[in-house]
């Protein structure tokens, strides 16, 4: 038997080598797509919310949008992941559970709704509709048949990416044709409902031709159990959501007014990008778990490479929108959303963090470690939840913007203290030190150039892009590295040992 599995290690690596261009950056550049078709529609959407309405009412919008999203978290309590895992284990319950998942949402939906309402209309912003906030609260309904887990476990990828554009798609045309100015708030209200209703439509038709018939099944047991499996992964969801909107709730309870159009412009900015560091982990994923399996060290040097380009690029960027975060505003948003620009300029931070601290928490996943995932999560709630209160005091949307970077600080460092547990380690923090000292000579050096705020931030970005491979000659080497990462660990994933290494150190 030996001599006939010989050779297919070798059959494997020629296979895999002859692909061509790296896998994994052909996958980034799909899954990217598709994300970032749906983010544009509906960043274009809110772009003309923002210059129909004035920024309060702006403000409002997105402080119940936020609020809706929060509650759609809920709703889902995890189960999703949980129908994924499950028809994965026994594709036999793929029906029932199509069934059931829904149900199982909408029953939660129907408690969440008054406390929603109640909410909002108790702590929220002056001047919120009541209206536009039990439209929102009644698009949850629909939430709870968002199926998009079931065509995933059926490996329609596409069909997924399809159903979020055409959601916003709606949502977009809705807005353009009902909305025209700070009377017509209310209609905003609509257009969600309208574009949820559709998305639902196009889901379930989906399941019932591609899928398993569309069919309505109750069992309270049953149901409950779900619940109750879901309910540890749904914690994690929802702290982590908590987490992200939590800096708008306390702009639009303490401040008000414009203050929470400001921030909510920026922060709407920032969560379309920071989608792109899930796109690029989950994307990664794969590559890391196959490396595990092979040695401690493949693991390793795969998550420095990964590390060490994430943080170039991730600095890069943030400098970049740093330098020119009042021309992205106003060219966005319009001129009176200028004063957003120093909130933006702290808060685009998030999105390096959030890529580096990524390593950590996949570290943690790929090891079945998952439970320091959930803490660094809560230790971010808790970290905006302390800071944020009196930063929003003294400082606005300001501070909302310091406690966000804040609270994504206590992710990465709760996560690494528990990745670093790990046989193998995530890799170190000074491997973030030459970018940001290249970022920080070149942001200020700028500023005394004499050049205009164009060509500063252009001299800046231009210069560290030249800089970056000679500051650190390891970053093209890593570069080509990571970008082979699918293919090189396919191929030793051939020949690995029987014997794969063990995450978690258990001593």
């Amino acid at each position: 038997m030996s001599s006939r599995t010989k050779p297919r290690a070798p059959s494997r690596t020629r296979r895999v080598l002859a692909e061509g261009a790296p896998k994994l950056v052909r996958d980034l550049v799909v899954l990217v797509g598709g994300q970032f078709a749906s983010k544009l529609i509906g960043l274009a959407a809110f772009a003309v919310l923002a210059r129909r309405l004035d920024p309060q009412g702006y403000g409002t919008v997105e402080y119940i949008v936020g609020i809706a999203a929060f509650f759609a978290m809920a709703i889902d309590c995890g189960l999703g992941m949980i129908g994924v895992r499950r028809i994965a284990a026994s594709p036999a319950e793929m029906p029932v559970l199509a069934a059931q998942i829904p149900l199982a949402r909408l029953a939660i939906a129907l408690l969440a709704i008054p406390v929603m309402v109640v909410g909002v209309t108790t702590l929220g912003p002056p001047g919120a509709l009541t209206g536009l906030v039990w439209l929102y609260a009644a698009s949850l309904l629909f939430a709870a048949w968002n199926q998009d887990w079931l065509l995933q476990a059926s490996e329609l990828m596409t069909q997924v990416a399809i159903a979020q554009t055409i959601r916003m798609l709606v949502f977009a045309m809705m807005v353009l044709l009902l909305v025209h100015g700070p009377a017509d708030m209310m209609d905003v209200g609509w257009a969600e409902i309208a574009a949820a209703a559709v998305a639902t439509l196009y889901y379930l038709r989906l399941q019932h031709v591609k899928v398993t018939p569309v069919r309505i099944s109750f069992s309270l047991f049953r149901m409950v159990a779900l619940v109750r499996e879901g309910a540890s992964l749904g914690l994690a969801q929802f702290v982590w959501v908590a987490a992200q909107f939590l800096p708008l709730f306390l702009v639009g309870s303490i401040v008000g007014g414009a203050a929470v159009g400001w921030f909510a412009a920026a922060l709407r900015l920032v969560t379309s990008i920071s989608t792109l560091s899930n796109v690029y982990h989950f994307n990664l994923y794969p590559a890391v778990a196959r490396a595990a399996t092979v040695s401690g060290a493949a693991l390793a040097e795969l998550m420095r490479a990964s590390f060490r380009v994430t943080a170039w690029f991730g600095v890069g960027f943030a400098m970049a929108l740093t330098l020119t975060a009042t021309s992205i505003l106003t060219t966005i948003y319009g001129a009176r959303f200028a004063a957003a620009a120093p909130a933006l300029a702290i808060l685009i931070w998030v999105i390096p963090i959030m890529f580096l601290s990524g390593h950590a928490r996949f570290s943690l996943v790929v090891a079945s470690a998952q439970r320091g995932v959930l803490y660094g999560q809560i230790a971010g709630l808790a970290a905006v939840a302390l800071a944020g209160g009196p930063l929003v005091v003294l400082l606005g949307d300001v501070g909302a913007a310091i406690a966000a970077v804040t609270g994504n600080i206590a992710v990465w460092g709760i996560s690494h203290a528990f990745a670093s547990r790990l046989r193998t380690p995530p890799p170190s923090f000074s491997l973030v030190v030459k970018p940001l000292m290249l970022a920080l000579v070149l942001g200020v050096g700028v500023q005394y150039s004499g050049l205009g705020p164009s060509m500063s931030a252009i001299s800046a970005i231009v210069l560290y892009g030249v800089l970056a491979p000679l500051v650190d000659r390891a970053l093209i080497p890593d570069f080509i590295k990571l970008a082979h990462a699918k293919a090189a660990t396919a191929a030793a994933g051939g020949n690995a040992r029987s014997d794969p290494v063990t995450p978690i150190d258990r001593n």
